[in-house]
């Protein structure tokens, strides 16, 4: 089983990442250390986020990171897909 980003995510993980970065590069690794653990523990308790959306048999789940991001995942037979990674700070509407 493996974690899987859908290249959607893996640009926001991008965008967030550049805007930590420009203000501390070490904030932005810790970051990343800290979110590839987190979705690792999804892979050992899929069911670890709340429930976000359910569409007949497509169950979203949603991990909050910290006050303020968070990814919504799917569980699949070979692993999770990270189908979105959010900053709730976001402007949506762009």
């Amino acid at each position: 089983m493996r974690v899987i980003w859908l290249l959607s995510a893996r640009r926001q993980l991008e965008e967030i990442l550049a805007y930590i970065a420009s203000d501390s590069p070490q904030a932005a690794e810790r970051y990343v250390d800290e979110l590839f653990e987190r979705a690792n523990e999804m892979l050992q308790f899929p069911e670890i986020g709340a429930v976000y959306n359910v569409s007949g048999k497509k169950v979203i789940r949603k991990m909050v990171l910290d006050p303020h991001k968070f990814l919504l995942y799917r569980k699949v037979d070979h692993g999770i897909i990270v189908l979105d990674h959010r900053d709730s700070r976001t402007d949506w509407k762009k």
